[in-house]
């Protein structure tokens, strides 16, 4: 269940992402002020208790006689100030959990130029201060109604699978260290019912080898990230995607043995072609502190025990769940490269100093036909592009260490390797 406030730009509604659909209709809400009324709570209260599964219904913020009479920008703190109020409401009401409540605003599609190029592409503007209305959307979790960046990312490697007794808190801990706890009865089907035995399937990518053979990046939006780790996990019985209660938030451990400040947890937005992520309010909830168990932070093999630890996160859903926080930057640009040949796979840019991905576009009609847009200036980085062979045995890749900004003296060019090498190198592609 989720609730998306978003900018009105003209008189029609915005299908929801997915399989919900949207109520052609638009709620009018009798505002008598900036304050909720007991008529706007009755009528909030009834257009949720009312809404379908897999459908959603808008709720407008402001009146027609409103947009007419004031200026945008008192729209804009009137607006706001009732989402708010409505926010308010539904949580406190415990309707629903505040981590379910998404501030977005409507997107849209400006040409932009490529630095050192002719070309142009399309690229996504978003204004996060804009909110004249406000959508109750009423989902139902899909477990396998995947985009194609998911499926490409989760068949990257085998899902991990474990059993629980739901009636009992429950730990589990992934091959590659990942802790999850999950409190009692936590799970129901999406007609209410509680479950008993659930099987939990998680994946794990952790380091950059993981990242870039899942086909994942680390960015929200246009702004970089820096990783500590991304899992993907889905809670079913007997076949039936189950959700979390409201009330209920598991516990997401990331290992690690270089602790950073400022880490939170990001959702992850499937979008058709990559996997976006949205940060939320949960941060690192416990200060440095050492771990007993032994080995590696990233599962088995050898490592320093004493230094190991851990990022201790919230969510109160599944799917992907992302530890991270935002990579300040001073100055960006487009840049561009030269890849010679009939390239037609996946470019990314992999960041030397930080864990950080960033996605690359392919323009095949430009000499320059490798683009990576908004990226940090001055930075060390590794061009990496490469496409895997329709059997799966082969990848023909290119790689260079660049400083972003730096013109490159030479082009990339394709060198073809087992998919077994190929793996063996992303292990050391930094260095």
């Amino acid at each position: 269940m989720r609730i998306i406030l978003f900018f009105i730009l003209s008189a029609f509604v915005l299908p929801i992402i997915g399989q919900t659909s949207l109520y052609k209709e638009k709620i009018r809400i009798n505002y008598k002020s900036t304050s909720l009324t007991a008529e706007n709570i009755k009528q909030i209260r009834g257009a949720w208790e009312h809404l379908p599964l897999n459908t959603a219904v808008e709720l407008l913020l402001v009146s027609k006689k409103e947009i007419n009479k004031l200026s945008p920008d008192k729209l804009v703190t009137l607006s706001k100030a009732r989402a708010d109020a409505i926010k308010l409401l539904l949580t406190t009401q415990k309707i629903v959990n505040s981590n379910d409540i998404e501030l977005n605003t409507r997107s849209f599609i400006e040409n932009e130029s490529i630095y050192g190029t002719s070309a142009t592409y399309k690229h996504v503007i978003k204004d996060p201060y804009k909110v004249y209305s406000l959508v109750l959307s009423k989902e139902v979790p899909m477990c396998f109604n995947y985009t194609d960046a998911e499926r490409k990312a989760l068949s990257s490697k085998d899902a991990q699978v474990f059993t629980i007794s739901s009636d009992q808190d429950a730990m589990i801990k992934g091959k590659g260290g990942v802790i999850v706890q999950i409190p009692s009865n936590s799970f129901i089907l999406p007609d209410g019912k509680i479950v008993a035995e659930v099987n939990i399937k998680l994946w794990e990518f952790l380091t950059i080898d993981d990242i870039i053979s899942a086909d994942l990046y680390t960015t929200s939006a246009v702004r970089l990230l820096e990783t500590g780790g991304m899992i993907y996990i889905t809670a079913e019985y007997q076949g039936t995607c189950l959700k979390l209660l409201r009330s209920s938030k598991i516990i997401v451990k990331f290992p690690t043995y270089d602790r950073l400040d400022s880490m939170r947890t990001f959702k992850g937005v499937p979008l058709p072609q990559i996997v976006d992520w949205k940060q939320t309010e949960n941060v690192d909830i416990v200060p440095p502190k050492t771990n007993i168990e032994s080995g590696s932070p990233y599962g088995d093999g050898d490592g320093d025990s004493a230094s190991m630890n851990y990022y201790v996160l919230e969510s109160s859903g599944l799917g992907w769940i992302n530890c991270d926080r935002f990579s300040e930057v001073e100055e960006k640009a487009d840049v561009a490269f030269t890849c010679l040949g009939n390239f037609n796979g996946t470019a990314g840019l992999i960041f030397t100093e930080i864990n950080s991905v960033m996605p690359g576009d392919f323009m095949p009609l430009k000499k320059d036909n490798i683009v990576f847009s908004n990226v940090p200036i001055g930075r060390e980085a590794v061009v990496l592009v490469y496409a895997i062979s329709k059997d799966k045995k082969t990848v023909s890749y290119a790689s260079k260490k660049v400083i972003l900004g730096k013109p490159l003296t030479e082009e990339l060019k394709m060198t073809e390797v087992s998919l077994f090498v190929f793996k063996e190198i992303l292990k050391y592609i930094k260095n």
